[in-house]
């Protein structure tokens, strides 16, 4: 597809915005640099409870799967303190997976 153009970020803006309007809670832009379109929020108080930027983490309120400022629970399985990954390399070989 790199016959086509990029996306424009504003456009993935838009577009997040227009499903969380709509009622969606996890919704993401991926793929561009965008603090806060990349971080999660509580569906239901709407604090920030998994601060992204990149590959980097900042703010982590998750409690028992849950939101630590209100409680609501969060779909899926999230341990309640955050990892460390940050931006590395892993090497893939693709050898080692079935076709």
């Amino acid at each position: 597809m790199m016959d086509y153009p990029q996306t424009p970020a504003a456009t993935l803006a838009k577009a997040r915005d227009i499903a969380r309007q709509n009622g969606l809670h996890y919704v993401y832009t991926g793929n561009i640099h965008d603090k806060a379109g990349g971080s999660t929020y509580c569906p239901g108080c709407g604090d920030l409870i998994i601060e992204r930027d990149w590959y980097q983490l900042g703010k982590y309120a998750i409690k028992n799967n849950a939101c630590a400022a209100c409680g609501t629970k969060i779909a899926g399985y999230l341990p309640d303190e955050a990892g460390d990954w940050g931006p590395k390399r892993l090497p893939v070989h693709l050898a080692d997976f079935p076709v």
